[in-house]
């Protein structure tokens, strides 16, 4: 199972019991090159540094990869706000980089039934698809070992941590230069003020 159909492929898989059986049976056969993810999985590898090995790959035309999607929910590698019927969320950048980078077809794990979408499809149709496939996920009751991690991809969540950070940086400063007259302040008097800005759009 080194190549199917000749492409790339990725499978986008819940973290699941289902989707961890898929994804033992892709390893037990041979057919993952490498996995992507953020949990505690052994051999399961940060998008950062499975991207860094994939564009070392150039040349490969057989390759398998295994991302589970519902554990990218950070900042960093869940950068893309999507709404939906009135709803918001953060979606995952690492499949689009897939697709659109480095010609992954995408396969879609939901509820025992596998979507492809080609390397060709649009942004937006990924993107359907993503939510899609989490909302699989919230289906799946119990069984969904990371549904605590979802808050972090609602906005009230991101715009709290970035509201606790800059507090946090705000009384770092505050500290270097609360003795009276030091000669440094005059240089943080802007940062400051921006870090408070920042505070007070969070909401206090």
């Amino acid at each position: 199972m080194a190549t199917i159909c000749g492409r790339r492929s990725a499978f986008i898989i819940p973290t699941t019991r289902g989707g961890l059986q898929l994804w033992s049976e892709l390893i037990g056969k041979g057919g993952l090159d490498l996995s992507i993810g953020r949990g505690a999985l052994a051999g399961v590898l940060p998008p950062d540094q499975a991207l860094s090995r994939i564009g070392s790959y150039a040349e490969v035309e057989g390759i398998n990869v295994a991302v589970f999607s519902d554990q990218l929910v950070s900042a960093v590698d869940a950068p893309i706000l999507v709404e939906r019927d009135g709803v918001e969320i953060y979606l995952s950048s690492t499949e689009i980089i897939l697709s659109k980078v480095y010609g992954f077809d995408l396969l879609f794990y939901k509820k025992e039934m596998m979507t492809r979408i080609s390397s060709c499809a649009e942004v937006g149709i990924i993107l359907t698809e993503l939510w899609d496939y989490l909302s699989a996920c919230e289906k799946c009751d119990d069984d969904w070992m990371v549904r605590s991690m979802q808050t972090q991809r609602h906005v009230q969540f991101r715009r709290t941590a970035a509201r606790i950070r800059a507090q946090y940086i705000r009384s770092s400063l505050l500290h270097m230069v609360a003795i009276e007259g030091d000669p440094w302040r005059p240089q943080y008097n802007d940062k400051l003020e921006v870090l408070a800005r920042i505070h007070v759009a969070g909401g206090a």
